[in-house]
């Protein structure tokens, strides 16, 4: 529930700074090759429950400024939906600190972010992963988790990712 919940206000706020970006697209770019299916469900029927989330075509295709929009969006996603949840005098304030803590660092500002993101973004075995995907890894980065478990994160990323 939580976890839904904090999907939902983080990808309305994701879409909203977006249009208010004004984002150009590369001119050889298709919306469609900017994202990439995360399907995190399978009905009883077989049917595949999921969402397209940008990924690193999308984020190659970004402003250094723009990079940064987009990883305060995010921050304000956690906070909008901390804010209007009521999580914060619930039992689930723990569940939402661990989600919280997964995706920002302490001291590790949307600039800094922006360039560890870029970082990964320059192995194009990375480029499928949604960037929401490649914010965590970049959280563990800066924690200064060590370079084979950054490459392991990386790894199962690719297989869930790969087309």
């Amino acid at each position: 529930m939580v976890l839904h919940q904090f999907t939902k206000y983080l990808l309305l706020t994701v879409a909203t700074l977006l249009i208010l970006m004004n984002m150009s697209l590369a001119s050889d770019s298709k919306p469609e090759d900017l994202q990439t299916l995360n399907r995190f469900a399978v009905t009883d029927k077989g049917y595949e429950i999921g969402v397209y989330q940008f990924n690193g075509k999308m984020w190659d295709t970004l402003t250094k400024w723009q990079k940064e929009f987009f990883i305060a969006g995010l921050q304000e996603g956690v906070v909008a939906y901390y804010v209007t949840s009521g999580v914060a005098i619930t039992s689930q304030q723990s569940e939402y600190l661990k989600l919280k803590d997964s995706y920002f660092v302490k001291g590790f500002g949307p600039p800094e972010i922006a360039n560890i993101i870029d970082d990964i973004y320059k192995d194009k075995s990375n480029i499928l992963i949604p960037v929401s995907e490649i914010l965590r890894v970049s959280a563990r980065k800066a924690e200064g988790v060590s370079r084979n478990e950054i490459e392991d994160l990386l790894s199962e990323l690719r297989k869930k990712f790969a087309n």
